[in-house]
């Protein structure tokens, strides 16, 4: 795999929400997994994926220092010139999509429905939407 075309990227050591972590667990999960990484895998990961897309500005420099150059988060959307790298948007394939599905989350037409329901939850935490 690493000689083709799939990049390794690193998710942490035990996949806390990363807002809550002192800064010193903080470091030891981001260079701890890089690490772990690059003595097993061989290569050192320069990309990054917050747990649960638990993010903000204090975890975005953590990440930087600690040497990745890109980092994803849950947010839906495309990535433009303007997308920030270390809060770089994405849109979630499931198994269960149908090739339908994939073709329109490509296009963008889950996007919308995506911030909706991140604004839904952003205003009624506990509501379930299924």
């Amino acid at each position: 795999m690493l000689r083709g075309p799939v990049t390794v990227g690193s998710h942490t050591l035990t996949h806390p929400r990363l807002t809550e972590l002192s800064a010193t667990a903080l470091d030891e999960e981001l260079l701890g997994s890089r690490r772990i990484i690059a003595t097993e895998a061989g290569v050192v990961p320069e990309l990054f994926c917050y747990p649960r897309g638990d993010l903000n500005p204090s975890v975005q420099r953590a990440v930087k220092r600690a040497g990745y150059r890109l980092a994803c988060a849950t947010r839906a959307g495309g990535v433009t010139a303007i997308s920030d790298p270390f809060a770089v948007p994405r849109t979630f394939v499931a198994r269960d999509d149908t090739i339908a599905d994939f073709a329109r989350k490509l296009d963008g037409a889950f996007d919308s429905l995506h911030h909706g329901v991140a604004l839904l939850q952003r205003h009624w935490p506990g509501a379930a939407l299924s």
